[in-house]
């Protein structure tokens, strides 16, 4: 089967599901169009929708370095529960972001914190604004087009990747798609003048049951000289996850984010 028949028939089984159609534009040998790589490509992400993961988080910045252990389980398209370790295993944060809340438990000071997804991100300027899901996807290394990513302005290829660029009045998306996973394997992220707000970068490697499964995360911030990266040690895939819940001691404050 051809790399046209492949995306072809993503596309045609995402629209079955019901996802609207995008603007045809094909590229320069007229040979696949950005609907059909668009529609790849969350068709991909979609393959594994439940699994738990396990790897290590490294922070750096003028401020502080910081490199600790995690574990994810994930539920598609737009819930994650994450634990946050310490050096020798000491538990630090835990939480749990679903469309409609946002919840996180500091065990230094055990405080619950809680409020809307939205809000909550509003302290954290490079992920102020970002839906849930787009979290989800950036923190699990399983990036897709979102509705805000329907109708690009440009589409061309180029050394085996494919590259597309959205925008509208205050932003500009360029976004590249490794040819040979049909994953995103970056995004730049840009204010209308052209400075950089933030960069994501994606790893993906095969497993023996041909399921593309995240390697890294990496996003940057230049502005506040921010690295974030994400290595996935084991990522296992799960027939179903139950409702995902935080457990959290009955003595621990309670506040709610703004």
């Amino acid at each position: 089967m051809t790399l046209r028949s492949l995306l072809v028939t993503a596309a045609a089984a995402l629209l079955l599901h019901g996802c609207s159609s995008t603007r045809e534009t094909a590229d320069a040998d007229g040979s696949v169009t950005a609907d059909e790589v668009i529609a790849a490509v969350n068709a991909g992400a979609a393959a594994m929708p439940w699994f738990t993961a396990s790897g290590s988080v490294d922070v750096a910045s003028p401020q502080f370095s910081q490199s600790v252990g995690f574990t994810a389980a994930v539920k598609r398209p737009d819930s994650v529960l994450v634990s946050v370790d310490g050096p020798f295993g000491i538990p630090l944060l835990r939480g749990l972001l679903t469309p409609g809340n946002f919840t996180a438990y500091n065990a230094l000071n055990n405080t619950l914190y809680t409020g809307d997804p939205s809000r909550s991100n509003g302290g954290i300027p490079f992920l102020a604004g970002l839906r849930p899901e787009t979290l989800v996807d950036a923190m699990t290394g399983q990036r897709r087009f979102g509705p805000e990513w329907s109708s690009p302005d440009s589409f061309r290829t180029a050394e085996g990747t494919y590259r597309l660029s959205f925008s509208d009045t205050s932003h500009r998306s360029d976004v590249a798609v490794d040819a040979r996973s049909m994953r995103i394997a970056s995004v730049t992220m840009r204010r209308a003048d052209g400075s950089v707000l933030w960069k994501e970068r994606y790893e993906y490697e095969r497993g023996a049951d041909s399921l593309w499964r995240p390697a890294a995360v990496r996003l940057q911030v230049p502005a506040r000289e921010m690295t974030v990266e994400f290595r996935f040690d084991d990522v296992t895939p799960q027939p179903s996850l139950q409702g995902l819940t935080l457990d959290v001691p009955d003595d621990a404050e309670r506040v709610r984010m703004p």
